[in-house]
């Protein structure tokens, strides 16, 4: 498991990754339906259908536009549309699929 926690002493706000191996809350919008995870990253389908990830995103597998790693769960929208688009999620090493 992952954590994210502020840098001490940096005053840049960089965030850093540690290990834990206790598992931990991750805050989503509402109930979730489904959750994957990947080697590097997570995602969750919630009941609506709407998609969130989050983690490791090097090759574009967290599906927000970039390769920036994110800590905190963000929406993942389907060709502008973000509600019920999706019913289950995998997650792998280096990517993300839902159907």
């Amino acid at each position: 498991m992952l954590r994210h926690a502020e840098a001490a002493g940096d005053g840049g706000g960089v965030e850093m990754v540690a290990a834990s191996a206790a598992p931990l809350q991750v805050a989503l919008p509402a109930a979730a339906a489904c959750v994957a995870a990947g080697s590097e990253h997570c995602a969750a389908v919630l009941l609506d259908g709407r998609i969130f990830t989050w983690g490791w995103g090097e090759h574009g597998m967290l599906g927000v536009g970039d390769t920036h790693s994110r800590w905190q769960p963000q929406g993942v929208a389907f060709g502008g549309e973000s509600v019920g688009q999706c019913r289950v999620v995998a997650c792998g090493a280096g990517f993300t699929v839902c159907a």
